[in-house]
């Protein structure tokens, strides 16, 4: 791994980053800041909320048409929407019951952004009609805080973790085919509370029940999960990280406590992990506490590589070759690293 640039966010306090994943632009965020670069590192927009009391968790980019939107959530459990284009306030949508911990967009479902909150549910928007089409959640899901969702390559399961150290797949119902929904006259720069401005018993639909359940994978909180193809890469909050894949085909949930699971491999690490880990290709990269980074092999579960020794890393996002790292300091750091 080979150092290429660093850059210092004077007078300001950022944790986080994401990735466009098509556009050369990333977001670092913190409290209630927000920074457009590009891979560079050159500063393209800053974004300052106008409300002192929020403090940004999560982030996520979304391409509407001829339209780059960055959609930004936290503590007050909104959706705050940008324009990129303009460099503007586009919406915001309010539905959560509490923080927004995790959001997800893929260009497979292209006008949907998932969230998940302390509420124990996650949100499936659709944000070109500002409406919430999903909530999973209720009697058989999670307990407490969700922490982290991802969605399949084919855009069908969703799998979120939480602090009931649980594993949930959930099935994505195709609800854009199966309900009509009256398309309105949209206004940016508007609040949009979740369904309010619709008058139909179809939307949300809940989902009480997934099609897998896990409890017995790790012991701790799982701040982190990802699909990788047709498994499972989950860590928890202490030093380990697990694939696994789930077994069988399920078509309703069947277990109120476990499903049957298979372990294709574990790793433990001696120090602690930072929050996330993050993957493009078959390559996983992930810190531990004391700056280690590791790399793993995922299309041979080989053993981690220590690729190098990076101070007070408190995220990391991996794009092609490219290793983007927010540090203390409000420095953000570009590496190069070597894919397999």
């Amino acid at each position: 791994m080979e150092f290429v640039k660093r850059t210092v966010l004077s007078s300001t306090f950022v944790s986080k980053i994401c990735l466009h994943r098509r556009k050369k632009i990333f977001c670092v965020y913190g409290r209630r800041n927000a920074y457009i670069m590009n891979h560079d590192l050159e500063q393209l927009q800053k974004y300052l909320d106008e409300d002192d009391k929020e403090e940004f968790l999560s982030c996520t980019f979304y391409d509407l048409k001829d339209k780059t939107l960055l959609v930004l959530a936290g503590e007050r459990g909104i959706l705050k929407i940008i324009d990129l284009c303009t460099g503007s306030f586009y919406m915001a949508l309010k539905g959560h019951g509490g923080p927004i911990i995790d959001m997800l967009h893929k260009e497979v479902r292209p006008n949907i952004v998932f969230s998940a909150s302390s509420d124990t549910t996650i949100r499936m928007w659709d944000l070109q009609r500002a409406c919430t089409l999903v909530i999973f959640g209720g009697l058989a899901g999670h307990e407490d805080v969700v922490l982290s969702i991802d969605i399949s390559v084919d855009g069908n399961y969703l799998v979120s973790s939480g602090t009931d150290n649980s594993i949930k797949v959930w099935s994505i119902p195709n609800i854009t085919s199966e309900v009509v929904i009256k398309d309105r006259a949209f206004t940016p720069g508007k609040y949009h509370f979740g369904n309010s401005e619709f008058n139909y018993t179809d939307i949300p639909v809940k989902t009480n029940f997934p099609i897998f359940n896990s409890q017995v994978l790790h012991k701790a909180y799982i701040n982190c999960v990802k699909f990788f193809g047709n498994v499972i890469i989950s860590k928890n909050i202490s030093k380990r990280l697990s694939i696994v894949k789930f077994k069988g085909t399920y078509e309703i949930y069947k277990n109120s406590v476990d499903s049957d699971v298979i372990i294709l491999k574990e790793y433990k690490f001696k120090e602690k992990l930072i929050h996330r880990f993050t993957i493009f290709g078959t390559t996983l990269v992930v810190f531990d506490e004391k700056g280690n980074c590791y790399t793993i092999n995922l299309s041979l579960c080989n053993e981690p590589v220590l690729a190098a020794q990076i101070d007070n890393v408190k995220d990391a996002s991996l794009i092609n070759n490219l290793l983007f790292i927010v540090s203390n300091n409000n420095e953000v750091h570009c590496y190069t690293i070597n894919k397999y």
